[in-house]
Parts: C-alpha cells; structure tokens; sequence
C-alpha cells in the first residue's frame, strides 16, 4: 500500500483556518514527509476563493499554486532538478537583467542603480507569483504605481536630443 501526505496548497477557509500555512511552512513540510517514507504528496488548487470561503473569513486565504509549488519545491530537493535549474536561472536571470537594464534606460555604473534594477526584477516576480495565487489587481496595481514613481526619482535616465534644449 502507498500513502501520500496533501501539502498545503488551497485548504485555507476549507477544511483549516486562515491563516494556517505560509510559503516557508510548505518546504518543511515536504521534506518531512520524505524523511517519513511517505510515496507522494499532493496538493489542492482553486481558480478563485469560493464564496462561502470569503464570507466566513475576513481576510483571504493563502493559495499557493501547486504546479509552482511542486516545481518549488522539487528544486530544493531534487540534486538532480537542481543541478539543472541553476545553470538555467544563471542564464535567464543575467539576461533578463540585461534586457531590463536596456528597456529602463539606465547606467548600472550609477550608485545603486544595479540594486533597484535587481529589486524590480525581485518584485515583479513575486507579484507574479501572487497572481497565481489570488486576483488582486488592483493591489498589486498600486503596488507598481508606487515603485514607478521610486525608480523615477532614485534613476537618472540619459538625456536623449530631443529633451535637450
């Protein structure tokens, strides 16, 4: 017989209360079950939060996406998946750092003009993350309304001629 444990995914509001797991809960919990010898775990998903859920809490569940869960945590214990993901994320991170550089006009040579780059690079990936967990657009709108206007006024961009007079 084979027995899998259900990691938490999509089961706050449901069957736990909110809040009842976070994002560095899941990882501890995994591993726990390997060391447990049980065969798998498992996880729940949900499109959105079900109405009966949002009226019974006051504030929203934490959904995690499952198939970025697994893949989450299959990279940490995985030798294998890891040692094939960090070449990867070497790569594509050097490039798509390159590339936002370009497209935010902007000259790492600069004090601290690499640090905000990186920090929008971390953001908008987290907030990526949270919309496959949840739809709150218009949070996370702000969210990015707020850090345009921070780059805005900690970058120098270079004058192009038409701005110079």
């Amino acid at each position: 017989m084979r027995f899998g444990v259900h990691i938490p995914t999509c089961i706050e509001g449901m069957m736990y209360p909110v809040p009842f797991a976070r994002p560095e809960d899941v990882l501890p919990t995994a591993l726990l079950c390997e060391r447990l010898g049980f065969d798998s775990v498992w996880g729940n998903d949900h499109m959105t939060t079900q109405r009966y859920v949002q009226r019974e809490w006051p504030e929203p569940p934490n959904f995690y996406e499952p198939l970025v869960t697994f893949t989450w945590v299959a990279a940490r214990t995985d030798e294998t998946l890891l040692a094939n993901l960090a070449p990867l994320e070497q790569r594509i991170g050097r490039d798509i750092h390159r590339r936002t550089v370009e497209l935010l006009e902007v000259d790492e040579r600069q004090s601290g003009v690499r640090e905000l780059v990186q920090a929008t690079l971390d953001l908008v990936r987290g907030l990526g993350l949270a919309n496959t967990i949840s739809d709150d657009a218009a949070r996370r709108r702000r969210i990015l309304d707020q850090w345009a206007r921070t780059l805005d006024s900690q970058i120098s961009r270079p004058e192009t001629a038409e701005e110079t007079p």
